[in-house]
């Protein structure tokens, strides 16, 4: 594969167990698409943190920007600070996102 973005998806996602999927040939196929790609997006709505499902996709620290719908608790937004892993979520006060 060749590609200059993965944009991915999950069932969970964990500090510790990393990011996770419930079937292993979809987390196989994940990646082989994150290997090849320069920048890894995750994408996972707020139900998918604290999650872990069946089969390992990869570490939270192997993703460059992580795209949810509501803004993570302050363990997750430190966390991603820390590792240096940018978060998008949309703003409770209208269509605008932010990015930290």
């Amino acid at each position: 594969f060749n590609a200059d973005k993965a944009i991915l998806s999950c069932k969970g996602i964990d500090m510790e167990k990393g990011i996770t999927d419930a079937n292993e040939m979809f987390s196989q196929v994940k990646q082989a698409m994150l290997s090849s790609a320069s920048q890894r997006i995750l994408a996972a709505d707020h139900t998918k943190f604290d999650k872990v499902a069946f089969s390992r996709i990869c570490e939270v620290t192997d993703i460059d920007m992580v795209v949810t719908d509501e803004r993570p608790s302050e363990a997750w937004m430190e966390y991603f600070r820390e590792k240096g892993i940018a978060c998008l979520y949309e703003k409770k006060d209208g269509n605008h996102c932010f990015c930290e």
